[in-house]
């Protein structure tokens, strides 16, 4: 779990260290060079180090996105998933500035993450409803309005065809 800077908490859905490594899972080294799957106090970087960059990155999420809804979508794994994202980003960038291939690929794929992680938050209004102009936003339908315009009898069914639209 991630180690909140000095005066902060974290969030519940802030990732964990273990979620950060799942991504870059070769940056994992110790000093003899092996692998271990995870960040620890015995590699470069360490937990803490990691832990330090995650909450740097939820900070921004929280920024960029505001609240994290829960309800009635849950975006909370999402946006573990983002800051994960970025934390990982911010590995390569500060631990392994050499291999800038790495860092641009995860930072394009953080950012893109993080534009549609805002553009799903915003569309779930203040009080928990999905507003209608978002791509969430259920499907609304008037059938009565329509078919009166068109002439159809409320009873009855009207096939179309391509020369008839209506």
């Amino acid at each position: 779990m991630p180690v909140p800077l000095p005066g902060s908490t974290l969030p519940s859905w802030a990732p964990g260290v273990d979620d950060v490594a799942a991504l870059i899972a070769q940056r994992t080294l110790t000093a003899d060079g092996s692998v271990v799957g995870t960040f620890t106090a015995v590699t470069v970087p360490t937990d803490a180090q990691v832990a330090l960059l995650i909450g740097q990155v939820t900070g921004d999420v929280l920024a960029a996105v505001g609240t994290i809804p829960t309800s009635p979508v849950d975006l909370t794994a999402d946006a573990r998933a983002v800051a994960a994202l970025g934390a990982a980003s911010l590995v390569e960038a500060s631990f392994f500035a050499d291999d800038d291939n790495a860092f641009e690929r995860l930072d394009q794929r953080y950012r893109e993450a993080l534009a549609r992680l805002a553009r799903a938050a915003g569309e779930v209004a203040t009080d928990g409803t999905i507003t209608p102009e978002g791509v969430l936003a259920l499907p609304q339908y008037s059938f009565p309005a329509v078919a009166a315009a068109v002439g159809v009898p409320a009873s009855g069914v009207r096939v179309t065809t391509l020369t008839d639209p209506w």
